[in-house]
């Protein structure tokens, strides 16, 4: 419940990323770089029934960096509630 932030790089291929202990109101930062042209990402949770949401149109890109941001909702065991969204990570110092 601690972590907040979590790098993956090098050759990603299937992997299932299987998130604990996520408490509302936490943000996790999934960063991916490295070798992503096989990568197939499938976000699991530790709740017994959790409602998964994306949220936006962005989708997980096999040739670019990408980012997935997860919100927790609703923590309560059995009825959580989990929002994320992907996007392409570009290195930018201007938020326009």
């Amino acid at each position: 419940a601690s972590a907040t932030s979590f790098l993956l790089t090098g050759n990603v291929a299937t992997a299932t990323l299987t998130i604990q202990n996520m408490k509302l109101g936490q943000v996790i930062d999934i960063q991916m770089t490295g070798t992503l042209s096989s990568a197939v990402i499938t976000l699991a949770f530790d709740f017994s029934a959790t409602t998964i949401n994306k949220v936006g149109t962005g989708a997980f890109d096999q040739s670019e960096k990408n980012v997935i941001q997860v919100v927790c909702i609703d923590d309560t065991d059995g009825a959580a509630i989990v929002n994320y969204s992907v996007a392409k990570l570009t290195i930018d110092n201007n938020p326009d």
